[in-house]
């Protein structure tokens, strides 16, 4: 977006427009209610309730849902008490599942990471420059390419090839390889 832009401009544009972003997302939260098991945990049960109608019931405090829901929060605070301590993270390992469900996440995160996709994104412009993509706007776009999804990615390719020979390329800047 701001790549042509030969002044500061250029890096910090993004950033407040990014910045502006976050603030709005901010500023919405504040005029968010409560959630009903919070209210319900600091004994404020007739907000709880009032939000609950809002959202689940039409408006009805008297809805099945409504009245469901809230009796079932209530007995789970005041039996578990899960609203007024810190997280327990045992229960993330207490069964054969729970085990399975963490190793299972677990991997993926260190899979994904070892996977060497931060490397390839890190030297992309130095691989890209190795092929002969000197192009500064063609390097930004060819890293998203495959991510974009397969029509957006033929038309991609159609876009960016314009002859018969470099039908499979992804860069009209490449050059031949026979």
């Amino acid at each position: 977006m701001s790549q042509g832009i030969k002044s500061d401009i250029s890096w910090r544009l993004p950033i407040w427009l990014q910045a502006l972003a976050s603030g709005g997302v901010i500023l919405g939260c504040l005029f968010c209610p409560e959630t009903p098991r919070w209210l319900i945990s600091n004994d404020r049960h007739e907000e709880a309730l009032k939000v609950m109608a809002e959202f689940h019931g039409e408006g009805d405090r008297n809805s099945p849902i409504v009245q469901l829901t809230y009796k079932e929060m209530a007995q789970e605070i005041a039996t578990k008490g899960s609203d007024k301590r810190w997280w327990d993270y045992r229960d993330l390992f207490n069964s054969r599942n729970s085990w399975w469900r963490m190793s299972c996440v677990i991997g993926m995160a260190f899979f994904g990471q070892w996977a060497g996709n931060g490397a390839i994104s890190y030297f992309m412009p130095v691989l890209l420059k190795a092929v002969g993509v000197e192009n500064p706007k063609t390097q930004l776009v060819c890293p998203h390419a495959p991510t974009i999804g397969s029509p957006n990615l033929i038309i991609f390719i159609a876009l960016q090839c314009h002859t018969e020979r470099h039908l499979l390329c992804y860069v009209h800047n490449r050059r031949p390889l026979h």
